[in-house]
Protein backbone atom coordinates (compact mmCIF):
# COMPACT_ATOMS: atom_id res chain seq x y z
CA UNK A 1 0.00 0.00 0.00
CA UNK A 2 1.68 3.56 -0.88
CA UNK A 3 2.41 6.25 1.12
CA UNK A 4 -0.45 8.28 -0.18
CA UNK A 5 -3.31 5.87 0.98
CA UNK A 6 -2.03 5.84 4.27
CA UNK A 7 -2.23 10.04 4.58
CA UNK A 8 -5.65 10.13 3.11
CA UNK A 9 -6.97 7.63 5.79
CA UNK A 10 -5.54 10.29 7.99
CA UNK A 11 -6.21 13.41 6.42
CA UNK A 12 -9.15 12.84 4.57
CA UNK A 13 -11.04 11.37 8.42
CA UNK A 14 -10.21 14.26 9.73
CA UNK A 15 -13.01 16.59 8.36
CA UNK A 16 -15.39 14.11 7.81
CA UNK A 17 -18.42 15.46 9.81
CA UNK A 18 -19.32 11.86 11.03
CA UNK A 19 -18.73 8.29 9.98
CA UNK A 20 -20.08 5.41 7.40
CA UNK A 21 -22.69 2.83 8.33
CA UNK A 22 -22.40 -0.59 7.13
CA UNK A 23 -25.56 -2.49 5.14
CA UNK A 24 -27.22 -3.26 8.49
CA UNK A 25 -28.26 0.50 8.51
CA UNK A 26 -30.45 1.16 5.53
CA UNK A 27 -27.72 1.69 2.76
CA UNK A 28 -25.68 -0.40 0.47
CA UNK A 29 -21.83 0.55 1.71
CA UNK A 30 -19.26 -2.49 0.46
CA UNK A 31 -18.03 -5.15 2.62
CA UNK A 32 -14.70 -3.72 3.99
CA UNK A 33 -12.61 -2.07 6.78
CA UNK A 34 -13.73 1.05 8.39
CA UNK A 35 -12.04 3.32 10.69
CA UNK A 36 -14.22 5.10 13.72
CA UNK A 37 -12.27 7.57 15.54
CA UNK A 38 -13.05 10.96 18.04
CA UNK A 39 -11.39 14.06 16.37
CA UNK A 40 -12.19 17.42 17.61
CA UNK A 41 -15.42 16.26 19.47
CA UNK A 42 -17.17 14.36 16.32
CA UNK A 43 -17.17 11.08 15.68
CA UNK A 44 -15.08 10.01 12.34
CA UNK A 45 -15.43 7.26 9.55
CA UNK A 46 -13.70 6.26 6.62
CA UNK A 47 -14.03 3.20 5.17
CA UNK A 48 -12.05 1.26 2.29
CA UNK A 49 -13.14 -2.27 0.34
CA UNK A 50 -11.05 -4.28 -2.01
CA UNK A 51 -7.74 -4.05 -0.03
CA UNK A 52 -5.23 -6.82 0.15
CA UNK A 53 -4.03 -7.98 3.59
CA UNK A 54 -1.11 -5.73 3.79
CA UNK A 55 -3.00 -2.49 3.01
CA UNK A 56 -6.23 -3.76 5.51
CA UNK A 57 -2.86 -3.96 7.72
CA UNK A 58 -1.66 -0.45 6.85
CA UNK A 59 -5.05 1.48 7.13
CA UNK A 60 -5.02 -0.03 10.61
CA UNK A 61 -1.83 0.83 11.84
CA UNK A 62 -2.99 4.38 10.22
CA UNK A 63 -6.39 4.12 12.40
CA UNK A 64 -5.30 3.10 15.49
CA UNK A 65 -1.93 4.98 15.72
CA UNK A 66 -2.42 8.33 14.19
CA UNK A 67 -5.93 8.97 15.13
CA UNK A 68 -6.22 6.55 18.48
CA UNK A 69 -9.21 5.03 16.42
CA UNK A 70 -10.93 1.48 16.12
CA UNK A 71 -11.19 -0.51 13.20
CA UNK A 72 -14.58 -2.37 12.38
CA UNK A 73 -16.19 -3.71 9.38
CA UNK A 74 -19.01 -1.28 9.86
CA UNK A 75 -19.71 2.60 11.25
CA UNK A 76 -22.61 4.28 12.93
CA UNK A 77 -25.82 5.02 11.42
CA UNK A 78 -27.73 8.44 11.02
CA UNK A 79 -26.14 9.74 7.67
CA UNK A 80 -27.66 11.75 5.06
CA UNK A 81 -25.77 9.52 2.44
CA UNK A 82 -22.47 7.61 1.55
CA UNK A 83 -20.58 7.47 -1.74
CA UNK A 84 -18.37 4.53 -3.12
CA UNK A 85 -15.47 5.84 -5.73
CA UNK A 86 -13.66 2.76 -7.36
CA UNK A 87 -9.70 4.32 -6.55
CA UNK A 88 -6.81 2.58 -8.08
CA UNK A 89 -7.57 -1.16 -8.01
CA UNK A 90 -9.47 -0.23 -4.21
CA UNK A 91 -12.77 1.18 -3.43
CA UNK A 92 -13.56 4.31 -0.76
CA UNK A 93 -16.50 4.78 0.81
CA UNK A 94 -17.65 8.03 2.68
CA UNK A 95 -20.77 8.50 4.82
CA UNK A 96 -22.13 12.45 5.49
CA UNK A 97 -23.90 13.68 8.19
CA UNK A 98 -24.84 17.55 7.35
CA UNK A 99 -25.50 18.92 3.94
CA UNK A 100 -28.09 18.38 1.18
CA UNK A 101 -28.96 15.33 -0.54
CA UNK A 102 -29.15 15.88 -3.50
CA UNK A 103 -25.90 18.42 -3.58
CA UNK A 104 -24.24 15.50 -1.78
CA UNK A 105 -25.85 13.16 -4.44
CA UNK A 106 -24.41 14.97 -7.31
CA UNK A 107 -20.77 15.39 -6.28
CA UNK A 108 -20.48 11.72 -5.79
CA UNK A 109 -21.84 11.15 -9.46
CA UNK A 110 -19.26 14.19 -10.64
CA UNK A 111 -16.92 11.65 -9.46
CA UNK A 112 -18.21 8.74 -10.79
CA UNK A 113 -19.24 7.12 -7.49
CA UNK A 114 -21.72 4.88 -6.62
CA UNK A 115 -24.39 6.95 -4.22
CA UNK A 116 -26.55 5.62 -1.35
CA UNK A 117 -29.65 7.00 0.69
CA UNK A 118 -28.98 7.38 4.34
CA UNK A 119 -31.03 6.26 7.24
CA UNK A 120 -31.95 10.19 7.63
CA UNK A 121 -32.04 13.32 5.77
CA UNK A 122 -31.41 16.74 6.48
CA UNK A 123 -31.27 20.20 4.38
CA UNK A 124 -28.22 21.50 7.14
CA UNK A 125 -25.34 22.83 5.92
CA UNK A 126 -24.75 22.84 1.73
CA UNK A 127 -22.11 20.01 0.83
CA UNK A 128 -19.80 17.27 2.30
CA UNK A 129 -16.16 16.34 2.66
CA UNK A 130 -14.49 15.23 -0.12
CA UNK A 131 -15.23 11.97 -1.71
CA UNK A 132 -12.01 10.28 -2.93
CA UNK A 133 -9.46 8.46 -1.12
CA UNK A 134 -6.55 7.91 -3.73
CA UNK A 135 -6.10 11.30 -4.78
CA UNK A 136 -8.42 12.68 -7.07
CA UNK A 137 -9.62 15.99 -6.78
CA UNK A 138 -13.11 15.95 -5.23
CA UNK A 139 -16.18 18.00 -7.25
CA UNK A 140 -18.42 17.18 -3.86
CA UNK A 141 -19.48 20.64 -2.35
CA UNK A 142 -17.63 21.23 0.75
CA UNK A 143 -19.15 21.64 4.62
CA UNK A 144 -17.09 24.93 5.52
CA UNK A 145 -18.11 27.26 3.47
CA UNK A 146 -15.27 27.41 1.28
CA UNK A 147 -15.38 28.82 -2.31
CA UNK A 148 -16.51 26.87 -5.05
CA UNK A 149 -13.72 24.72 -6.15
CA UNK A 150 -12.06 24.45 -2.68
CA UNK A 151 -12.27 21.94 -0.35
CA UNK A 152 -12.57 22.45 3.96
CA UNK A 153 -9.44 21.23 5.65
CA UNK A 154 -8.15 21.04 9.29
CA UNK A 155 -5.92 24.17 8.02
CA UNK A 156 -8.11 26.57 6.26
CA UNK A 157 -9.62 26.27 2.72
CA UNK A 158 -7.53 24.77 0.37
CA UNK A 159 -7.60 23.76 -3.34
CA UNK A 160 -7.25 20.23 -3.77
CA UNK A 161 -6.28 20.68 -7.17
CA UNK A 162 -3.52 23.01 -7.03
CA UNK A 163 -2.15 22.67 -3.27
CA UNK A 164 1.07 21.52 -3.44
CA UNK A 165 0.49 20.71 0.66
CA UNK A 166 -3.03 19.61 0.24
CA UNK A 167 -2.73 17.68 -3.46
CA UNK A 168 -5.70 15.62 -4.17
CA UNK A 169 -6.70 15.27 -0.55
CA UNK A 170 -6.63 17.33 2.57
CA UNK A 171 -2.93 16.93 4.60
CA UNK A 172 -1.04 14.83 1.36
CA UNK A 173 1.87 17.38 0.51
CA UNK A 174 4.09 15.75 -2.17
CA UNK A 175 6.90 14.23 -1.35
CA UNK A 176 10.52 15.56 -2.72
CA UNK A 177 11.27 14.03 -6.12
CA UNK A 178 14.45 13.11 -7.57
CA UNK A 179 17.28 15.62 -7.11
CA UNK A 180 17.17 19.17 -9.23
CA UNK A 181 13.31 18.69 -9.25
CA UNK A 182 10.34 21.02 -7.85
CA UNK A 183 6.96 19.38 -6.87
CA UNK A 184 3.73 20.81 -8.22
CA UNK A 185 0.05 20.19 -8.06
CA UNK A 186 -2.08 19.50 -11.00
CA UNK A 187 -5.45 17.86 -11.37
CA UNK A 188 -4.82 16.96 -7.88
CA UNK A 189 -1.85 14.75 -9.14
CA UNK A 190 1.47 15.41 -7.66
CA UNK A 191 3.62 16.13 -11.02
CA UNK A 192 7.45 16.87 -10.81
CA UNK A 193 9.48 18.87 -13.14
CA UNK A 194 13.14 19.75 -13.39
CA UNK A 195 14.57 23.36 -11.64
CA UNK A 196 16.54 23.64 -14.32
CA UNK A 197 14.11 24.96 -17.61
CA UNK A 198 17.01 23.52 -19.71
CA UNK A 199 16.92 19.59 -18.61
CA UNK A 200 13.72 17.27 -18.52
CA UNK A 201 12.94 14.16 -15.60
CA UNK A 202 13.28 11.23 -17.65
CA UNK A 203 13.34 7.65 -15.61
CA UNK A 204 10.41 8.83 -13.33
CA UNK A 205 8.22 5.89 -12.42
CA UNK A 206 4.39 6.45 -10.77
CA UNK A 207 4.06 5.93 -7.51
CA UNK A 208 7.69 5.98 -6.38
CA UNK A 209 8.53 10.38 -7.03
CA UNK A 210 12.09 9.90 -6.46
CA UNK A 211 12.90 7.98 -9.14
CA UNK A 212 14.26 9.82 -12.52
CA UNK A 213 16.83 12.18 -13.33
CA UNK A 214 16.90 15.59 -14.66
CA UNK A 215 19.06 15.15 -18.09
CA UNK A 216 19.83 17.41 -21.27
CA UNK A 217 18.49 15.93 -24.44
CA UNK A 218 20.15 17.91 -26.44
CA UNK A 219 23.82 15.86 -25.65
CA UNK A 220 23.01 12.69 -23.64
CA UNK A 221 23.72 10.18 -25.04
CA UNK A 222 21.38 8.07 -23.14
CA UNK A 223 18.46 10.12 -23.54
CA UNK A 224 19.08 12.15 -27.39
CA UNK A 225 16.12 14.39 -28.03
CA UNK A 226 13.94 12.22 -26.21
CA UNK A 227 13.78 10.56 -22.41
CA UNK A 228 15.26 6.52 -23.48
CA UNK A 229 16.93 7.57 -26.73
CA UNK A 230 20.27 5.51 -26.38
CA UNK A 231 22.88 6.55 -29.00
CA UNK A 232 24.95 3.29 -29.61
CA UNK A 233 28.56 3.08 -30.35
CA UNK A 234 29.66 2.12 -33.96
CA UNK A 235 32.41 -0.99 -34.12
CA UNK A 236 35.96 0.71 -32.62
CA UNK A 237 33.97 3.96 -32.73
CA UNK A 238 32.49 6.48 -30.82
CA UNK A 239 28.82 8.03 -29.51
CA UNK A 240 27.65 11.32 -29.12
CA UNK A 241 24.54 13.26 -28.90
CA UNK A 242 24.43 16.89 -30.87
CA UNK A 243 21.39 19.07 -30.75
CA UNK A 244 19.33 15.82 -29.94
CA UNK A 245 20.44 13.69 -32.41
CA UNK A 246 22.85 10.96 -32.01
CA UNK A 247 25.97 10.92 -34.12
CA UNK A 248 28.23 7.84 -34.63
CA UNK A 249 32.48 9.40 -34.60
CA UNK A 250 35.11 7.52 -35.70
CA UNK A 251 39.35 8.62 -34.89
CA UNK A 252 40.93 10.25 -37.80
CA UNK A 253 42.06 8.44 -40.69
CA UNK A 254 38.71 5.97 -40.04
CA UNK A 255 35.39 6.16 -42.49
CA UNK A 256 31.86 4.95 -41.05
CA UNK A 257 30.92 2.07 -43.59
CA UNK A 258 27.94 -0.02 -42.34
CA UNK A 259 28.53 1.01 -38.94
CA UNK A 260 31.89 0.44 -38.28
CA UNK A 261 34.91 2.72 -38.03
CA UNK A 262 37.05 1.41 -41.18
CA UNK A 263 41.35 2.54 -41.80
CA UNK A 264 40.09 3.37 -45.08
CA UNK A 265 43.32 4.13 -46.08
CA UNK A 266 44.79 0.64 -45.99
CA UNK A 267 41.23 -1.23 -45.64
CA UNK A 268 41.49 -2.88 -49.44
CA UNK A 269 37.32 -3.53 -49.35
CA UNK A 270 37.36 0.21 -48.33
CA UNK A 271 40.42 1.98 -49.79
CA UNK A 272 40.09 5.35 -49.84
CA UNK A 273 36.29 5.18 -49.62
CA UNK A 274 33.67 2.77 -48.41
CA UNK A 275 32.90 0.29 -50.80
CA UNK A 276 36.30 0.53 -52.99
CA UNK A 277 37.68 -2.30 -53.53
CA UNK A 278 41.21 -2.67 -54.47
CA UNK A 279 41.67 -5.41 -57.94
CA UNK A 280 44.16 -8.31 -57.51
CA UNK A 281 47.36 -7.72 -57.84
CA UNK A 282 46.58 -4.28 -56.12
CA UNK A 283 47.29 -3.20 -52.51
CA UNK A 284 45.74 -0.14 -50.75
CA UNK A 285 48.10 2.08 -49.47
CA UNK A 286 47.45 5.50 -48.20
CA UNK A 287 44.04 5.46 -49.36
CA UNK A 288 44.97 4.54 -52.93
CA UNK A 289 45.10 1.08 -55.09
CA UNK A 290 48.67 0.51 -56.10
CA UNK A 291 50.66 -2.17 -57.65
CA UNK A 292 52.20 -4.72 -55.41
CA UNK A 293 56.06 -4.14 -55.21
CA UNK A 294 58.41 -7.19 -56.27
CA UNK A 295 61.50 -8.09 -55.25
CA UNK A 296 61.60 -7.32 -51.43
CA UNK A 297 60.72 -3.19 -52.38
CA UNK A 298 58.46 -1.48 -50.01
CA UNK A 299 55.58 0.90 -51.49
CA UNK A 300 56.75 4.25 -50.27
CA UNK A 301 55.30 7.72 -50.82
CA UNK A 302 53.98 6.78 -54.60
CA UNK A 303 57.20 4.15 -55.45
CA UNK A 304 58.54 0.90 -54.65
CA UNK A 305 61.67 1.01 -53.09
CA UNK A 306 64.45 -0.76 -51.16
CA UNK A 307 63.90 0.32 -47.79
CA UNK A 308 67.26 -1.39 -46.95
CA UNK A 309 69.78 1.08 -48.50
CA UNK A 310 67.01 3.93 -49.36
CA UNK A 311 68.17 6.86 -47.38
CA UNK A 312 64.97 8.52 -47.22
CA UNK A 313 63.09 5.04 -46.51
CA UNK A 314 65.71 3.09 -44.15
CA UNK A 315 63.86 0.41 -42.59
CA UNK A 316 60.37 2.12 -42.67
CA UNK A 317 58.62 4.48 -45.09
CA UNK A 318 59.52 7.92 -44.02
CA UNK A 319 62.59 7.11 -42.07
CA UNK A 320 65.03 9.36 -43.34
CA UNK A 321 69.34 9.37 -42.89
CA UNK A 322 69.66 12.50 -41.73
CA UNK A 323 72.53 13.12 -40.52
CA UNK A 324 75.24 14.68 -42.85
CA UNK A 325 77.11 12.25 -44.30
CA UNK A 326 75.23 9.03 -43.11
CA UNK A 327 73.88 6.17 -44.93
CA UNK A 328 71.72 3.34 -45.17
CA UNK A 329 72.71 -0.31 -45.01
CA UNK A 330 70.40 -3.28 -44.06
CA UNK A 331 67.86 -0.99 -43.21
CA UNK A 332 69.82 1.38 -40.53
CA UNK A 333 71.35 4.52 -40.55
CA UNK A 334 75.13 4.15 -40.53
CA UNK A 335 77.91 6.68 -39.80
CA UNK A 336 81.34 5.61 -39.93
CA UNK A 337 82.96 8.57 -37.91
CA UNK A 338 80.41 11.06 -35.98
CA UNK A 339 81.50 14.11 -35.46
CA UNK A 340 80.31 17.56 -33.50
CA UNK A 341 81.24 20.57 -35.38
CA UNK A 342 81.48 23.99 -34.57
CA UNK A 343 77.76 24.71 -35.22
CA UNK A 344 76.81 21.98 -32.50
CA UNK A 345 75.38 19.74 -35.26
CA UNK A 346 76.44 15.87 -35.60
CA UNK A 347 77.76 14.84 -39.11
CA UNK A 348 79.70 11.83 -40.20
CA UNK A 349 83.34 11.98 -41.36
CA UNK A 350 84.42 9.61 -44.48
CA UNK A 351 86.37 7.37 -44.60
CA UNK A 352 89.84 9.16 -45.30
CA UNK A 353 89.06 11.28 -42.75
CA UNK A 354 88.58 12.28 -38.65
CA UNK A 355 87.25 14.77 -36.25
CA UNK A 356 88.57 18.04 -36.53
CA UNK A 357 87.25 20.39 -33.83
CA UNK A 358 88.55 22.96 -35.97
CA UNK A 359 86.89 22.18 -38.87
CA UNK A 360 82.99 23.94 -38.87
CA UNK A 361 82.14 20.21 -40.17
CA UNK A 362 84.25 18.85 -37.59
CA UNK A 363 85.95 16.35 -40.67
CA UNK A 364 89.40 16.76 -41.71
Amino acid sequence: MNSRLLVATVSLASILAAGCHSASHGTSTPAGIYCQAMLAGELVCYGYSNLDKDEESAVSDACTTSLAGTIGGSCPSGEVGCCTIPTAGYETTECYYAGTPSALEEGCSAESGKWSAGSTSTDGGTGSAPADGGGAVSTVPNMGGCEAGQTQCPNGCVDEATDVNNCGSCGYACPAGPSGTTPSCSNGACTYACTDPQLTLCGAVPDEPDQGQCVDLQTDTQSCGQCDTYCSSPANGTAACQAGVCQMGCSAGDALCNNQCIPVTSDPSNCGGCGVTCTAGTQCTNGGCVSQCTGGETYCNGTCTNTASDNNNCGACGTQCSIPGAYCASGTCQCGNACQGDDGNLYCCGANQQCSVSSLSGCM
